[in-house]
């Protein structure tokens, strides 16, 4: 019983062994991927901001002719 618990673990042990080393490998790098990974972050919420932004404007000036349209589509 017990070699079929070790047996169903040991999997689970080095999936976490080799996360843990490829963590460790990765810390080296951190300080090149660490910006580049906020400047994308912040380039795509830029974009996504700019993208609503547009989409509120454009709602304002059609806002009205939209809703009429909502409203024959629905009778």
């Amino acid at each position: 019983m017990a070699t079929a618990a070790y047996d169903a673990a040991r999997p689970i042990a080095w999936y976490a062994s080799a996360i843990a080393s490829y963590a460790t490998y990765l810390r080296g790098y951190l300080w090149l991927i660490l910006p580049v990974a906020i400047s994308v972050y912040f380039v795509c919420m830029w974009e996504h901001k700019k993208k609503l932004g547009v989409a509120r404007v454009a709602f304002e000036q059609d806002g009205p002719a939209y809703r009429e349209f909502l409203d024959k589509q629905s009778d």
